[in-house]
């Protein structure tokens, strides 16, 4: 009887990817432990070399014990290169797989930042139109405190001149200058105020523009984490396909096979990505 190798319903694409990461997470613990393991062992062994040494500061030869100890660091030295080159290359492993196994995780924090940074972005943008609206109220009492001080001032010259004796300030004029250099530190306050948000406004876009690239890069990831699960199912029809066109014109290679959509369901995807990041 022919058996048919589809007859078994394989694991699913991803949980394939989750095994292999939970088979790396536990290889790598087991190698940094090795790792850690060693770098004792050779610390060890140069603190027992440099006590025996110590022991005979004159002698010009090693003793059977300095060279064994010597062997020992040597090994422990090439030990402990190879497993360092061994745990870097597991993580690297690691977090090409972590990228696929937290793809959904990532897409949702992704889209969170984005829309935080949205909304402080219209936050500032309100601030900002509420101190501007402030500052234009606070300009025109300063113009008005200045007209009204300059017409008291031009008043008190006048009746000086007329008078023979001389006259005291009038405290009107006193009164205005003191509101008048209340509300221009005021306005100075705003304005220290309004560049402040204008500074945190101006770091917004470039803040944008990179969540919004991490927010296309993790939907990318997603998008194919979720198109390999769908072949993973149907790799058997995909195969049929690939390996009986390769056998007709033994052209191409039989494990690849390049399938054309259909233009309207491109153009009806562009344009739903599209426009999930229209306004920025």
């Amino acid at each position: 009887m022919k058996l048919n190798p589809f007859a078994k319903k394989a694991p699913s694409y991803m949980a394939g990817v989750k095994a292999d990461y939970q088979r790396l997470q536990l290889e790598l613990s087991a190698k940094e432990s090795a790792l850690q393991a060693a770098r004792e062992d050779l610390s060890s062994d140069l603190q027992e070399l440099a006590s025996e040494e110590a022991r005979f500061p004159n002698r010009h030869f090693r003793s059977e014990t300095e060279s064994a100890l010597n062997r020992q660091a040597d090994a422990a030295r090439i030990s402990i290169g190879t497993l360092e080159y061994t745990v870097r290359d597991l993580q690297r492993e690691i977090n090409k797989l972590s990228a696929i196994v937290n793809a959904a995780e990532n897409l949702k924090e992704a889209k969170r930042t984005w829309t935080a940074l949205r909304t402080l972005r219209q936050g500032l943008q309100n601030h900002l139109l509420q101190l501007e609206e402030q500052s234009h109220k606070l300009q025109s009492r300063i113009t008005s405190l200045e007209t009204q001080q300059y017409a008291d001032i031009e008043r008190a010259g006048q009746a000086l001149i007329a008078s023979e004796a001389d006259q005291p300030v009038p405290e009107s004029v006193a009164r205005i200058d003191t509101q008048l250099r209340v509300a221009k530190t005021a306005q100075a306050q705003l304005a220290q105020q309004m560049q402040t948000v204008k500074d945190e406004l101006s770091a917004v876009p470039a803040q944008l523009k990179e969540a919004i690239q991490v927010f296309k890069h993790c939907r990318a990831t997603v998008a194919q984490v979720e198109m390999k699960e769908q072949v993973h199912s149907l790799a058997a029809i995909f195969a049929k396909a690939s390996v009986s066109a390769y056998l007709l014109h033994y052209q191409g290679m039989p494990n690849k096979l390049e399938i054309e959509l259909p233009d309207e369901v491109v153009e009806a995807i562009q344009d739903e990505l599209s426009s999930e990041i229209l306004d920025d």
